[in-house]
Parts: C-alpha cells; sequence; structure tokens
C-alpha cells in the first residue's frame, strides 16, 4: 500500500486561502482517480480546508504543533543561509517538513508499505499506484523517483514538458519504502530529520549514502506541477532566475492538453464565462 502524505499550509501563511483549498481538493482528486486501489492519502493541517470529498482512502490528520516563527526553531541562525536569508522561506519549509514526517508516521502506522509526499498544487497521474504494484512484484525495490513531468497553469489549452530531472524541479516526485523513512521526535526539532522530502533534489544521493540504495526512475510524466501565485513556476514569471530559464529552455517542449491527458490527471474544466 502507498500513503500519500499532502502537508497544507497554515491560513496565515497563505496569500489566498480560497485558492489553495481548490488547489488542494484538485491534488485530492487525481489521486482518487488512481486505477488502483491499493492506496491512503493523508492531508496533514493546522487550518481545516473543509473539502467536500469523502472517501474510506482519505483521512484529514490535524497537525498537533504550531506553527514556529524563526526565533523557535532550534539553529535557526545557522539554517539561513540555506534559504537564501529569508527567514519565511524557513519558517514554511520548516511547518511542511514536520507536517510530512507526521503524515508518514501516520501512514507507517496503517500499514504502508510505501510512502509518498505529495503538495497540495500538484496533479498525479491515475497510473501511478498500478505501476508501482507491477513494478514490486517482480523484486522487492526501496522506491521510485519521478524524472518526467509537467507543468501547467490552470485554464492553458498547452502544458511545459519536462522530459529530465524532473525530480530536481518538484517535490512530489519521491516514493520511498517506509522502512528508509525514519520519523523524528517531534519534541526536538532537529532540521536534518525532518527534511529529507523537501530537499528533494537530495534525496537520492541521501539514501544512497545512508542505505545503499538507487531509486528507480518512473518512465512516464506522472506529476503536473500546476503554477499559480502562490508558487515560484507561475508561467507567467519563469524567468525568475536565470537558472530556471536554463533549464526550461534545455529540458521542456509543449504539449497540447487533449480528453486523455485531462481523465489521466483529473485536470479540472476551467469555469464558463457568460457568453459559453
Amino acid at each position: 500500500m502507498i500513503g500519500f502524505i499532502i502537508p497544507l499550509r497554515p491560513k496565515s501563511q497563505s496569500k489566498n486561502w480560497e485558492l489553495d483549498c481548490k488547489l488542494l481538493e484538485a491534488t485530492i482528486r487525481s489521486l482518487l482517480n488512481q486505477s488502483s486501489e491499493n492506496y491512503k492519502i493523508y492531508v496533514v493541517f493546522s487550518d481545516d480546508p473543509k473539502i467536500d470529498i469523502s472517501s474510506s482512502r482519505l483521512f484529514f490528520v490535524q497537525f498537533p504543533f504550531s506553527f514556529l516563527a524563526f526565533a523557535g526553531i532550534r539553529e535557526s541562525a545557522s539554517l539561513l543561509d540555506d534559504f537564501g536569508n529569508d527567514p519565511v522561506m524557513l519558517e514554511r519549509r520548516w511547518d511542511k517538513s514536520r507536517k510530512i514526517f507526521y503524515g508518514c508516521k501516520k501512514a507507517k502506522e496503517d500499514g504502508s508499505s510505501y510512502v509518498m509526499s505529495v503538495d497540495a498544487d500538484d496533479l498525479v497521474s491515475k497510473q501511478l499506484v498500478h505501476y508501482i504494484e507491477e513494478g514490486v512484484k517482480e523484486k522487492e525495490l526501496p522506491g521510485f523517483y519521478i524524472d518526467k513531468g509537467y507543468l501547467y497553469k490552470f485554464g492553458s489549452k498547452r502544458m511545459i514538458c519536462v522530459y529530465k530531472d524532473f525530480q530536481n524541479f518538484n517535490g512530489s516526485t519521491h516514493i520511498i519504502k517506509s522502512e528508509f523513512v525514519t520519523i523524528p521526535d517531534f519534541e526536538k526539532g532537529v532540521w536534518m530529520d525532518y527534511n529529507l522530502f523537501t530537499s528533494h533534489g537530495w534525496i537520492r544521493k541521501r539514501l544512497k549514502d545512508a542505505y545503499g540504495i538507487e531509486l528507480e526512475a518512473i518512465p512516464f510524466p506522472a506529476i503536473i506541477y500546476v503554477a499559480h501565485g502562490g508558487n515560484i513556476s507561475n508561467l507567467s514569471q519563469l524567468n525568475i532566475k536565470d537558472k530556471m530559464k536554463q533549464f526550461i529552455k534545455k529540458m521542456v517542449r509543449g504539449k497540447m492538453i487533449d480528453a486523455r491527458v485531462r481523465e489521466e490527471f483529473s485536470i479540472p474544466h476551467p469555469p464558463k464565462t457568460k457568453t459559453e
């Protein structure tokens, strides 16, 4: 069984809470559309998104710890360089990382053999769980990573396809056998205990160094990274960083959104205008 963990930012840290809840709902619906039923979804929240979705595979989990401001984070001063000297970014990443591991704790207690962190604004291919099930039938695998994916802005007719190193660009890209995900002591708060999934560009090397294991690449685009005003991949502002511009130029090409892709990822239809 796969445990999907969705960490939701607090309402106080949201630029647009209504939009965040709509994006979360779309993420949940893409997961509930899996062609295999061997999974559970854990939404870990501080503020209840009050989404009207129910399923025996969906669990809303109240995070029992308060949001920590910069001054309350252990070793915050020494960590600041890693976050571009942005205390707000550190605060948000700290909250997200702890929620992911709290969800992993719940998933492991429920018997999930693999866990995957999914951002609350991403869409997941309906093929993913089935592919992993088939893969582990052949041999015992320590985990997988998603090397290919899409960038998309709701309402657009096209997506940008990323055909290499998507795991360095998006956090919803690693499915790890639960025995390699060590649950930390939530009372202590050591950054290295929590940042496995949020430091997603480093996961593969970290697991190889710690356990001598190699993750297997998923051979098809399995994630849509939805661009919006609340994340750095806003498609209208992809020139924020020179590295991003070069990455996009070298690694991507466009794809029309047809009925098959829309159904595979449960892409919501944009609302109709008054003239339609």
